[in-house]
């Protein structure tokens, strides 16, 4: 009867979207995971991962320079500047993807490029607009402390540690990452299946005739060809007729057909021919009609058994602006891949760790979600697999003279809601997570961990090599920090967080190098570019030298 289906209240689009998410949960995901198979990671795109991938090696697995320079001791730099340079012989070049057969003493350095292997005896790069080079000499006019400009071992990613996470989507980023490390290709799922469906006596086909009063079907077009490009199989559904029968056997058929998703055109206002709502009704349950979006308004959403039915309305330009700011943002909160399209939402979380920007350019920072934290991610240009756990970014802009500092309240332009995560203390192998939930790799002294922990601004997670974790609930375990010494100690590779949990453990005349992974503290110390190292036990076999006990570290596990 007309008047039938009229909006009883208009939803915001963040409202439709709890709702609709509330209604069908993890369903599209879990119906895209049951069908799997081996693919490779070029053909990965609006896939789901199915299966969690670790990696074989550490990411880099050797020390390279991230500039153009000289690779020097950083000791013998320390006073360089403009008007007192220091003064180095060059013992040659070390060319990208050759070994170097130089080792830099004192008063020595080698030129590098970016991407070149470090040589043994040198612990830091000065970028070559600070060298100046006369006769087989090196005038360095800017000191350098140990570690920079170096790409460290494991920087980006530790052996072992999960790179790819059952039911992550399938992303460019992942799919680098994976290639990255050697990985060919993985097990995923198959891609989102959706129709396509319009309704209308008036549309005819382009290349018809439409007589005197018929309207060629430009949305349908604008669909097949917007869900293709987001990386959807996609079945054309064609033009169906203005009857409840009609449109409820389309998308029963598309149903019957596998058809996870499917999108119809026209017929969703509160006219007497305006019939997608009821044939939902008919069907499955009607979740809402009606969005408090111009243009657009006639917008509705549905289930009908484990598919979803989204009407749009009639008018392109509203078709356009809804699966823009409604439907792909669905989709998202849903887990659904979304190809090349990355929808953005301003979230505010608050940072992990500080960041630093450069005078002169807006910053992009990526970061992952780990309950209300930004944990940033991939600060430097090389890193390539451990920004495949972004969630978004935050910008430090151009104008900024200082950098964010940690603790404070930041705006993320996230490309997704933040999932299941847990921050983990230690390396990511340590620990398994139950199924669904992502570790993510947050390096920080024990007494940190336990303070996030308390606070309930984050889960927190951490174990021991070989520990059982099952169940995801608060344990308290210790293990023993190790140290390694050469007969002298000249450099030391130290975990980072160690550097201030145990700040004796060094001499003092050392020069220390903090590494962010334990394996890259290990690999510096087993290929000789340092002396000594301060790493977890779980790192310590096959290490040359004598390994002696030094403290108990804790760990922690909690959940919320």
């Amino acid at each position: 009867m007309p008047g039938r289906g009229l909006f009883k209240r208009l939803l915001t689009v963040d409202e439709a979207i709890d709702r609709v998410h509330g209604a069908v949960g993890e369903r599209l995901r879990e119906r895209m995971l049951r069908d799997t198979s081996s693919v490779p990671v070029w053909d990965l795109a609006g896939r789901i991962v199915a299966e969690s991938v670790r990696a074989l090696r550490s990411l880099p697995w050797y020390p390279r320079s991230i500039v153009d320079g000289c690779a020097v001791r950083s000791s013998d730099v320390a006073g360089a500047f403009e008007d007192r340079p220091v003064e180095l012989r060059v013992l040659g070049r070390v060319r990208i993807g050759t070994r170097p057969a130089v080792r830099v003493g004192i008063g020595e350095c080698a030129l590098v490029d970016t991407g070149s292997w470090v040589p043994l005896g040198a612990d830091a790069v000065v970028p070559i607009e600070y060298i100046r080079l006369e006769d087989g000499r090196a005038l360095v006019e800017r000191g350098r402390p140990p570690g920079a400009n170096i790409a460290l071992p494991a920087s980006d990613v530790s052996e072992g540690d999960v790179v790819a996470w059952r039911g992550a989507p399938a992303t460019p980023e992942v799919a680098a990452a994976l290639a990255s490390l050697g990985i060919r290709s993985v097990k995923a799922s198959r891609r989102l299946r959706v129709a396509v469906v319009s309704t209308g006596e008036e549309l005819v086909e382009p290349g018809e005739e439409p007589g005197e009063a018929g309207i060629f079907d430009s949305n349908r077009y604008f669909l097949l060809n917007t869900f293709r490009l987001a990386g959807f199989e996609v079945a054309d559904g064609g033009i169906v007729g203005d009857s409840v029968d009609d449109v409820a056997a389309a998308i029963q058929r598309h149903i019957d057909n596998g058809a996870d998703l499917i999108v119809t055109s026209g017929g969703t206002s509160a006219g007497v021919d305006d019939v997608v709502p009821r044939a939902v009704e008919r069907l499955g349950r009607l979740i809402f009609h009606g969005l408090r979006i111009k243009p657009g308004k006639p917008t509705l959403a549905g289930v009908v058994g484990d598919a979803i039915v989204v009407g749009l309305p009639g008018n392109p330009r509203s078709t356009a602006n809804v699966v823009d700011k409604f439907l792909y943002p669905l989709l998202s909160r849903l887990g659904v891949p979304l190809g090349p399209v990355k929808p953005e939402m301003r979230l505010r979380a608050t940072l992990l760790s500080s960041v630093e920007g450069e005078r002169g350019r807006d910053t992009i920072i990526p970061v992952a979600l780990a309950g209300e934290l930004a944990v940033p991610l991939a600060r430097e240009s090389y890193m390539i697999a451990s920004y495949a756990a972004a969630d978004g970014y935050i910008v430090v802009p151009a104008s900024s003279m200082e950098p964010l500092r940690m603790g404070e309240t930041v705006e993320v332009r996230a490309w997704r809601p933040p999932s299941r995560s847990v921050l983990v203390a230690t390396d990511t192998r340590l620990w398994k997570p139950p199924e669904g939930v992502r570790a993510i790799y947050a390096p920080m002294p024990w007494e940190e961990a336990e303070k996030l922990a308390g606070s309930g601004i984050a889960s927190i997670a951490a174990a021991p090599a070989g520990a059982a974790t099952g169940r995801w609930a608060r344990i308290g375990v210790r293990r023993v920090v190790l140290v390694s010494r050469s007969s002298r100690c000249q450099e030391a590779a130290v975990f980072s967080p160690y550097v201030t949990m145990y700040p004796d453990l060094i001499p003092g005349e050392a020069r220390v190098i903090p590494v962010r992974r334990a394996a890259g503290a290990a690999s510096l110390y087993s290929d000789g570019y340092v002396d000594c190292t301060v790493i977890p036990e779980d790192y310590a076999s096959n290490l040359p030298g004598n390994m002696t006990p030094l403290a108990q570290e804790a760990i922690v596990a909690t959940q919320k």
